[in-house]
């Protein structure tokens, strides 16, 4: 529900996609010895060999429906000759230089996000003494997966990268996940009252790049959007504040957005 700034314009965001989440903790083995011998092949070197690998070329990138809805929402409300550049952020052939375009390295990694699978290392694991090569070296992996894609499709991938030597362990898995209908009384109820709130700021279906409560309500078949207002204003790189130093929100713009998502509650209760 946070508005995005886009070619100079603001959108409000409502969710109506998730990517889905795999945890995995890769697993180094080797000869343990004494740390005046050095060993090339050492479980240590090998892992960090591969996460280094990871970090350079990533996962391939892929074509996922719910990421071609929100480009395109996005490119309807923006001037002709700036469209066709827009849609070719959802490509995965043609995003990635679509993406050196944007101004803003935080939107940027938003958007990159949204190209493919993606796999962040996280947590490093290894020995307890200077003085001793470890026979074990561990990583664990925060991956989120698009939908259209499975699980076994993203440890296909991260198995590619990381080599064969590497053995992956799934830690916890969630799918990814698709709301449906995308259109729906709600969702023209949020349209309306975003019209009177935010005059003039486009409301678009959004696929967020991490998980929520959504996947609960699926699970049980009930329907949902992600909507919690908040109003930012220009130039903050809020989503660089997510598990970040000083995570915060601005309190004028929550409470904006507390009174945006109470007028929605009363009219869907009034109706």
């Amino acid at each position: 529900g946070f508005n995005i700034q886009v070619a100079g314009r603001t959108f409000f965001t409502v969710q109506v996609a998730e990517k889905g989440v795999c945890w995995v903790r890769a697993r180094a083995i080797g000869e343990p010895g004494h740390g005046s011998m050095p060993r090339e092949d050492s479980a240590v070197v090998r892992l960090s060999e591969a996460i280094a690998r990871l970090g350079a070329q990533g996962l391939p990138r892929h074509a996922s429906a719910p990421v071609q809805t929100f480009i395109g929402a996005l490119a309807s409300h923006l001037p002709a000759p700036l469209r066709p550049v827009v849609k070719m952020l959802g490509s995965p052939t043609f995003g990635p230089a679509a993406l050196n375009l944007l101004p803003d390295p935080s939107i940027k990694r938003a958007f990159r996000a949204l190209l493919g699978n993606t796999a962040s290392p996280t947590v490093l694991r290894a020995g307890n003494k200077t003085n001793v090569i470890p026979g074990l070296a561990e990583a664990e992996i925060d991956g989120r997966i698009l939908p259209g894609q499975t699980r076994d499709d993203f440890l296909r991938e991260l198995r590619e990268v990381l080599g064969s030597d590497i053995e992956l362990e799934t830690i916890h898995s969630l799918p990814p996940i698709v709301t449906e209908p995308k259109e729906s009384f709600l969702y023209s109820l949020i349209h309306e009252v975003m019209a009177e709130r935010a005059p003039g700021a486009p409301v678009v279906p959004f696929i967020l790049q991490g998980f929520t409560d959504a996947k609960a309500f699926t699970s049980i078949g009930a329907k949902w959007y992600g909507f919690a207002p908040v109003r930012l204003p220009p130039g903050l790189r809020f989503a660089d504040m997510f598990h970040g130093h000083d995570e915060r929100i601005p309190v004028d713009g929550l409470a904006w957005g507390t009174e945006t998502l109470m007028q929605v509650v009363r009219r869907c209760i009034e109706v």
